[in-house]
Formats: C-alpha cells, structure tokens, sequence
C-alpha cells in the first residue's frame, strides 16, 4: 500500500484539528502553547507532500524551514514567560 497525498493532507487536516481543538478548550497555559505548536506544525507535512510531488522543489522546503524556525521561536519565548512567571510567584521556594 503506497500512502498518496491524500493520505498527508488527512494527516496535515487532524493535526491541524487537533490543535485547534486544544486551543479552543484548554486553560493550561502549556498545553495551550503545545495546541498552538501542534497547530502551527501541521502544514509542514503538507508542504513537505505537495514539495516532494514533482520531484525535488527548494521553495517548500525554505517554507518547512522558516515554519519550524517559527514555532522554536514560539516555544523559546513560552518557556522563558513560564520560567519568569514561576520565579515570580514564589512557588519555588519551600513553604516551611
């Protein structure tokens, strides 16, 4: 069985749902940037899969690239907002 297309895009279209999905309903503030990550990761695959259909095509593999640099950015950032906020509220610290 060869996976066609259809099956990226399927892929790219849940992942992209299921990101969404936890956007909308999550309050966590981690997985909220994961539903975002997860959101935002989705079209590589279907770039990646459009990319590799004629052959070797450098524009969606600059696209894949400058996505990922996107999302490492998103999560840098997250992780330094988290790391202040657990330094400022104290939680840190023994409560004894």
């Amino acid at each position: 069985m060869n996976a066609g297309i259809n099956h990226f895009i399927f892929l790219s279209a849940v992942l992209f749902g299921l990101g969404l999905y936890v956007i909308i309903t999550q309050k966590n503030m981690i997985r909220l940037y994961l539903g975002i990550a997860t959101a935002l990761l989705s079209p590589i695959i279907s770039f990646a899969a459009f990319g590799s259909l004629h052959g070797f095509n450098p524009d969606s593999q600059i696209m894949i690239l400058l996505i990922l640099a996107f999302c490492i950015m998103l999560l840098v950032i997250g992780g330094i907002i988290f790391h202040n906020h657990y330094k400022e509220s104290g939680l840190n610290e023994l409560e004894n």
